[in-house]
């Protein structure tokens, strides 16, 4: 009896001095991006998002006339999509400027996927070259699934690897940028580009600066000091409001 009760205060207090060592906890920061990660991204940045707020702002209020400046206003929509040529994650995403949808400001793939080099998750975006033939409504720019199935090379334009974005996850959010200078479109600029995706929307920034003495060639915003466009999950209204 005496020896198993040494032995049973021994474990005891093995126990006791365990529950005193700190633990580190795991963070999404520390872990390999996974496509469980790739999934939930995706899954946030699914909808419609519009910066109507952040416009309303800088023009002085929700009744304010809108000045559009510095950050003009868009309209997005980000749909899942089935793209096979490009692989198993990609999504697309259309947006149109100042509440006029035939003024659209952008129309591409997005393409997602593990780089195991970096260990983060690489996004690639793809610009369609005629993007109304791939849309089912021009008004609304919602795409037309069926036939971006069968998209080829021959409909997109690829970008150097280089502008691709390395995301990581954050807490509750995946943010990442392009390396720096790395993004270069002929010889006189490079491309800054910066994205935050949370649950309630994404944020982003861009702008170009010259090679030759780093200073600022090309603002998105002009005069808004590359900060960001602030796009949140839309209301049914949003769309309309003015």
């Amino acid at each position: 009896m005496t020896a198993l009760c040494i032995r049973a205060f021994a474990t005891i207090a093995i126990m006791c001095l365990l529950t005193l060592i700190p633990q580190t906890p795991v963070r999404a920061d520390d872990q390999s991006p996974t496509d469980k990660q790739i999934e939930t991204l995706m899954q946030w940045w699914s909808g419609e998002f519009d910066n109507f707020l952040q416009v309303a702002t800088e023009s002085g209020g929700v009744f304010a006339d809108r000045e559009y400046t510095p950050h003009f206003r868009l309209h997005g929509i980000h749909r899942l999509v089935d793209a096979p040529l490009f692989g198993a994650h990609v999504m697309y995403a259309a947006e149109y400027k100042n509440d006029d949808p035939t003024t659209i400001h952008s129309a591409r793939l997005q393409v997602l996927r593990i780089d195991t080099a970096t260990q983060a998750i690489r996004l690639s975006f793809i610009p369609l070259r005629d993007p109304k033939s791939f849309m089912s409504n021009t008004e609304t720019l919602e795409p037309n699934l069926e036939k971006l199935t069968s998209l080829t090379e021959a409909d997109v334009i690829r970008f150097n690897p280089d502008c691709d974005v390395l995301l990581r996850m954050h807490g509750q959010a995946f943010a990442g940028a392009m390396a720096t200078t790395s993004c270069k479109r002929g010889p006189e600029l490079y491309f800054e580009y910066a994205l935050n995706i949370s649950v309630d929307g994404y944020e982003f920034r861009e702008q170009a600066r010259r090679v030759s003495d780093n200073s600022v060639g090309w603002e998105q915003a002009p005069g808004s000091n590359f900060t960001n466009f602030e796009m949140r999950r839309s209301r049914p209204t949003d769309s309309k409001s003015h």
